[in-house]
């Protein structure tokens, strides 16, 4: 016969003094989570961010902003105070947070209607919080920090499944996105990189080939024997110069050599400059041509990288790919929450 095991959650709590003491702070958590939301949604993070690689140095500028900062500060302060709510509660009062987080994300969803998903999860987070503060014994810096870091765990795993699925959803869209950006990028990346180059040659040419590094240069190739020998094979009444005359016509020779060495040189120089100037088109294209030809771009170029089944892998796993960069730069955020959340539950509790 099978063994039956039961288990009950009681989710049951007692008003007492001390849990109604504990009320405003649920309120305080409302006010802390529409502040931190409202300075997230100015922060303007977006998962196209990702896909627009001529923007990067603008988009990567979006996670030192002001607005993203403050939004860290605000959710890490939720985080500490829904950690001190949840200490000495029961299950059943630390999950009352919960409903109020989100019927205050569906009224936020009015107005910024794209941050529905991202306010619920930060809503689980700040509720998983409470949870974590209802087993702690102590606050303490230490507990506090492992409370903090649950509920961030949470909101990471969270975050991987809503980037997943969002880029899932759009998976063609984003990744034509990401091959247009990267090839309207190459001609700029390729001007770039040749301009450095050719800046680096040109500084080169510019200490090596002086006019007096060329003459000396000249001078210890063709030996004044040989350039007198030469002379005269050219024109043999020159041997009947006296020697001073001759060393004029030598030196006149090789002033003349220098001087045609470094007009080739200049010729080259401007050749180089030539090369790697911008291209400067005096007729812009039509919009619609200029989109035209963009896809058509990358049509070409996705196929010829799905050639290769390495990249058709690729594009299967490519949401969790993204999913995966995402979590690697939140992971990075976790820990400045979590620190600062830990500090301030000391402090709340000292007070």
């Amino acid at each position: 016969m099978a063994r039956q095991v039961t288990m009950t959650i009681d989710f049951s709590f007692l008003a007492d003094p001390a849990f109604r003491a504990r009320l405003p702070l649920i309120l305080l958590l409302a006010v802390l989570f529409v502040f931190s939301g409202l300075m997230l949604a100015k922060a303007s993070l977006n998962i196209a961010d990702l896909f627009d690689i001529p923007r990067y140095e603008f988009n990567i500028a979006k996670l030192y902003s002001i607005s993203f900062i403050l939004f860290l500060v605000l959710f890490a302060i939720a985080i500490s105070l829904s950690i001190v709510y949840g200490h000495g509660l029961g299950l059943g009062a630390a999950l009352l947070p919960l409903p109020l987080l989100a019927i205050t994300s569906l009224i936020f969803y009015l107005v910024y209607s794209e941050m529905l998903w991202p306010l619920l999860i930060l809503a689980a987070s700040i509720e998983a919080a409470a949870v974590a503060g209802s087993r702690q014994e102590k606050i303490t810096f230490s507990s506090a920090w492992g409370a903090s870091g649950k509920a961030l765990v949470v909101l990471l795993l969270l975050a991987f499944v809503y980037v997943a699925a969002s880029v899932n959803a759009n998976k063609e869209h984003y990744f034509d996105s990401l091959l247009g950006s990267a090839a309207e990028l190459a001609p700029q990346l390729k001007q770039q990189v040749g301009a450095a180059c050719g800046e680096i040659i040109l500084g080169a040419m510019e200490q090596q080939f002086t006019e007096e590094t060329v003459s000396e240069q000249l001078k210890s190739t063709v030996p004044r024997e040989t350039v007198r020998s030469n002379l005269v094979a050219l024109c043999p009444m020159i041997d009947n110069l006296n020697s001073t005359q001759q060393d004029i016509l030598v030196d006149a020779s090789y002033n003349q050599s220098t001087k045609m060495a470094l007009d080739i040189i200049s010729s080259v120089k401007q050749t180089i400059r030539t090369t790697l100037a911008p291209n400067e088109t005096t007729e812009a294209a039509p919009e619609e041509l200029n989109e035209t030809a963009a896809a058509q771009q990358v049509a070409e170029l996705k196929t010829k990288i799905f050639e290769f089944p390495a990249a058709k892998t690729l594009y299967d796993y490519f949401p969790l790919l993204v999913a995966l960069l995402v979590l690697s730069a939140a992971y990075l955020a976790k820990y400045v929450i979590q620190f600062i959340a830990a500090i301030v539950c000391v402090l709340v509790v000292r007070i």
